[in-house]
């Protein structure tokens, strides 16, 4: 899928006109099989090697899913579930820093 039609209709992102999924991957429904392990860690082996705005993408994944709570597909390397994951762990060290560092 060329990288045009896949990001018309999204503003504020133009990053995503550098995604490595949008140019050198297949089509986009690879990075949503949460049923087949093997392409969902091929998905996210791509995101980690090849993808020079991996941040980017990962950040607005967690930024959208913390709007609508919808999660789902490989977004910056990692699953729904490691973006819920690191979205907790984030939680959890912003409340320790809130609390002064206690426990």
């Amino acid at each position: 899928m060329p990288v045009r039609e896949w990001t018309d209709g999204i503003k504020n992102r133009t990053w995503l006109l550098d995604a490595a999924c949008g140019k050198d991957w297949g089509p986009p429904a690879d990075f949503f099989h949460s049923k087949n392990r093997a392409k969902t860690q091929a998905a996210m082996a791509f995101c980690n090697s090849s993808c020079p705005v991996r941040m980017e993408c990962l950040e607005d994944a967690m930024r959208h899913e913390g709007e609508n709570g919808h999660r789902s597909g490989v977004y910056g390397g990692h699953t729904a579930r490691g973006r819920r994951d690191l979205a907790a762990t984030q939680h959890r060290a912003a409340a320790a820093q809130d609390d002064g560092g206690a426990t």
